[in-house]
């Protein structure tokens, strides 16, 4: 792990998700993201922490990492087959933070 792999994982990070709209309003919105060469996606494919909770959206980072993939159905279905199982676990142990 070098010094600029915050997560643990390489191509996985945690985004503090700030949006500033036009009206000076700052908002924030956490979030896990995955990227890696040749992403097609410009910002890498994240996913909220609000909605999936710290470690399911760090778990959902992994598995696009994991597979460069950016189809969200399919790594939603894997992450359902995994939820609660050791390997959700191992994945979750990865994260440093």
């Amino acid at each position: 792990m070098t010094k600029k792999i915050h997560s643990g994982v390489v191509g996985v990070y945690r985004s503090p998700g700030k949006v500033k709209k036009k009206n000076g309003n700052i908002y924030y919105c956490p979030r896990w993201v995955a990227r890696w060469p040749n992403c097609p996606l410009r910002g890498g494919l994240s996913w909220s922490i609000k909605q999936f909770d710290e470690d399911g959206a760090f778990v959902l980072a992994y598995l696009g990492h994991k597979k460069k993939s950016v189809n969200r159905g399919k790594l939603l279905e894997e992450f359902d087959a995994i939820f609660g199982t050791k390997e959700y676990d191992d994945i979750c142990a990865l994260r440093k933070y």
